[in-house]
């Protein structure tokens, strides 16, 4: 089970990695705790999406 702010994390570096004109298929977490590190499958690229926590997460 992934939290909400883990999904946007993932589905943000999916995205921008396909703007860039890379084929991913998909995202799969790699660190979810500070930052979300995310391989983008099947590329050898790994990106990590910075996180803010409001008060009270």
């Amino acid at each position: 089970m992934t939290s909400d702010r883990t999904e946007r994390a993932v589905a943000a570096a999916v995205l921008a990695a396909r703007d860039l004109g890379l084929d991913v298929e998909r995202g799969e977490v790699l660190h979810d705790v500070f930052s979300v590190v995310v391989h983008l499958v099947p590329e050898p690229v790994v990106a990590r999406v910075p996180v803010v926590l409001t008060a009270g997460t």
